[in-house]
């Protein structure tokens, strides 16, 4: 029996009385990489969304084990509830190509990747990090423990976007 590296059963999501995502299942087996496809308006965003948690759902299953104070420090935040229920203050904006790309890697069989992003602190100053993640050793199969660590370089890529 193979276990998926993404299961999404029978989610549905509204913006007030507008439905996004109505009764929607994706399984997405581990080393396959799956394209959502469709016009503008039809949830590709939402779903992605929900899948990080950029919007709540109450079936998410993604949960922040632990962060560790330097974490906390560089992104503003008093303690980890605080932060990760912040966390769409956080990853925002030009946030979600990177996520696909991250999600795409780990899908594509990947075990680990690296990426620069833009994150914001919780007071809303922008960090550009260095963003690595690796899937724990015995966690390969179902994906359930990543490991992800954050490299503040605000400084270097403010240098270098002065340069350009």
């Amino acid at each position: 029996m193979t276990t998926d590296a993404l299961a999404i059963d029978d989610v549905s999501h509204s913006f007030g009385r507008v439905q996004a995502l109505k009764n929607v299942t994706l399984n997405v087996p581990p080393g396959r990489f799956t394209a959502l496809l469709g016009v503008n308006g039809a949830g590709k965003t939402t779903l992605f969304s929900l899948v990080t948690r950029l919007y709540d759902n109450s079936s998410g299953a993604i949960r922040v084990v632990r962060v560790n104070r330097k974490t906390l420090e560089l992104f503003e935040a008093d303690h980890q509830d605080d932060l990760v229920a912040n966390l769409d203050l956080v990853f925002r904006d030009e946030m979600l190509v990177t996520h696909i790309e991250e999600l795409a890697q780990l899908f594509d069989g990947k075990r680990e990747f690296s990426s620069n992003a833009v994150n914001y602190t919780l007071t809303g100053r922008r960090l550009d990090i260095q963003l690595r993640g690796s899937i724990l050793p015995g966690h390969e199969e179902n994906m359930d423990r990543l490991l992800l660590t954050t490299e503040d370089v605000t400084e270097r890529e403010t240098a270098r976007r002065r340069e350009e």
